[in-house]
């Protein structure tokens, strides 16, 4: 099931268990989706790919490598 099908509070659970997942194994994750906020949470870097990138190669463009990131949840928001 794609992460944005499951409801607000259980997606973010979700995301905070896979960045501790990929943090804790000190793995490369290539994670998909079409949400850029979700993107930008869960990834230390973001390609974004035009709507023809299978008919125009070279043509994705990369963002600049931000701090990795941590958790899925504002700090202001956990319990």
């Amino acid at each position: 099931m794609p992460p944005a099908a499951l409801d607000a509070q259980l997606r973010v659970i979700l995301q905070d268990e896979l960045l501790e997942l990929t943090q804790a194994l000190r793995t490369t994750t290539l994670f998909i989706t079409h949400s850029l906020e979700e993107a930008i949470v869960l990834g230390d870097r973001v390609l974004v790919m035009p709507a023809r990138a299978a008919s125009s190669p070279n043509t994705a463009r990369r963002s600049p490598a931000p701090a990795p990131a941590t958790s899925a949840t504002p700090p202001n928001s956990r319990p």
